[in-house]
């Protein structure tokens, strides 16, 4: 078993410091970051790695899906019982798809999510009038959102995020 590495002085007010700035900016700019507090760059990296390491700080992404040309699409499926499973695994089989969900109400059948490029919206419409021709499906519809609004925790320091 190696051996545990020695504890990390959190209390230590330059690790308080950097982690009570991370948590009101963000951890955008480590060299901005460094010049306020007036800490050469290579020891705050350094001890923003310490911190990650000891799961004290963990740093996640939330990228713009606008400016990858990802765009939600919902699609609302009535199908056959008899043809549940096979609809199902047809629409798992697009690349894309985040979640789905069975429903019963207007449509009994599938709610899927799909996240794609805008040019394959079109793609999957065709995909699903064929599974309605082939008498797979009974009805569709699909939607697309447009625009998002974020609200991120206080914490994390960013109130509203929108894309």
């Amino acid at each position: 078993m190696p051996p545990r590495p020695p504890k990390l002085p959190i209390y230590e007010p330059s690790y308080l410091e950097i982690l009570l700035r991370i948590a009101e900016r963000g951890p955008k700019n480590l060299s901005a970051l460094s010049r306020e507090l007036k800490v050469p760059k290579r020891t705050l990296h350094s001890r923003v790695n310490k911190l990650k390491e000891r799961g004290l700080l963990k740093v996640s992404v939330m990228p713009s899906l606008k400016k990858l040309g990802l765009i939600d699409v919902y699609v609302l499926i009535d199908v056959k019982p008899s043809s549940s499973k096979l609809v199902r695994e047809a629409l798992k089989s697009i690349d894309y798809w985040l979640r789905y969900y069975e429903i019963v109400g207007k449509y009994n059948g599938f709610f899927f999510h799909y996240l794609m490029p805008v040019n394959n919206v079109i793609d999957l419409e065709e995909y699903l009038r064929e599974l309605k021709e082939r008498s797979l499906a009974v009805n569709y519809e699909v939607n697309v959102l447009t625009g998002r609004v974020h609200y991120l925790l206080r914490p994390y320091g960013v109130s509203e995020l929108e894309e």
